[in-house]
């Protein structure tokens, strides 16, 4: 129930009250306490529950996967004709191709790999020059280089080099032939003289005239150019294993000897134990060099 004051019950000045002032009502300490508790209550429920409720229903962090950028491939197609400083490449939709540079070839073989580029695998004679012959083994990989591809030169000019695209005509219809025979094959049977290197001038008055090839050996004509003396020999040959289809030897320790007399007073003996053959490609087809007495060359032509 709730009283007002009327003026009769008014508080009386303090003239009337003597020296008694009026304190602030002092709260016992249990009261102080229950006070204390209460404010950290609710300042704990405004805080915990938050803190909580948001740990409980927070995921766990999991790291992002790592971002692999894959290598940009760059598609090219090999097939066609490619030129540079004088070489020359032409790959064909089978997997064949051939190097030139403009006189020899020497047969390839192509495939696509993994990552787009091309190998190319073959092996030849690349230079056959007066006392300097040059062969080996082609074995590399392509790379692209905006529209330009990455080949190897041979020669004196050996390396990569970057070929074009080019129109060119090289007379390949007998080298195109070779493609799709072996050269053991081809090897069997007889190989006519096409000429030598060194004439009597030089001394030399006597040549090797006919080779006949069967599996393991070769008859071996050596004559004479001045006379009809000649000698003839039955010998086996052996291919090189690393580059069986470019380079043999023909002999087995036999002295192979032949005697000329191109006048009274003059003889010239030649002789040798070992003959060397090396094949080459040119756009005739294929031909042999033999060295050892006099330098031949012959072809099946």
């Amino acid at each position: 129930m709730e009283f007002y004051r009327s003026e009769e019950y008014r508080e009386l000045p303090d003239e009337f009250n003597g020296n008694i002032r009026e304190e602030p009502v002092r709260e016992s300490g249990k009261k102080k306490l229950l006070q204390l508790l209460i404010s950290f209550a609710a300042v704990t429920l405004l805080i915990f529950p938050i803190t909580i409720t948001g740990h409980a229903e927070s995921e766990p962090i999991i790291p992002d996967e790592p971002v692999i950028i894959e290598p940009k491939v760059e598609e090219y197609e090999i097939v066609g004709k490619w030129q540079h400083d004088g070489q020359y490449y032409e790959f064909f939709e089978d997997g064949n191709a051939y190097w030139s540079n403009g006189g020899l070839f020497v047969l390839l073989k192509w495939q696509k790999m993994e990552d787009n580029n091309f190998s190319v695998k073959g092996e030849g004679t690349f230079s056959v020059f007066d006392g300097s012959i040059s062969y080996g083994a082609v074995d590399f990989t392509t790379s692209n280089n905006d529209g330009k591809v990455m080949m190897m030169q041979y020669g004196d000019r050996g390396g990569y080099a970057e070929f074009e695209r080019a129109e060119f005509n090289l007379h390949t219809e007998d080298v195109v032939r070779l493609f799709y025979s072996e050269f053991s094959d081809r090897l069997i049977g007889k190989w006519w003289q096409e000429g030598q290197r060194h004439h009597e001038d030089e001394g030399y008055y006597v040549y090797i005239s006919d080779l006949v090839f069967s599996e393991s050996t070769v008859h071996v004509v050596i004559s004479s150019y001045i006379s009809d003396r000649q000698v003839e020999y039955d010998m086996p040959y052996v291919k090189d294993p690393s580059f069986p289809d470019t380079y043999m030897t023909i002999g087995d320790g036999t002295k192979m000897y032949i005697e000329e007399y191109p006048s009274v007073n003059s003889t010239y003996s030649y002789d040798t134990e070992l003959l060397r053959v090396y094949h080459f490609i040119t756009d005739k087809g294929e031909s042999l060099l033999v060295e050892g007495i006099n330098s031949n060359f012959f072809s099946k032509w």
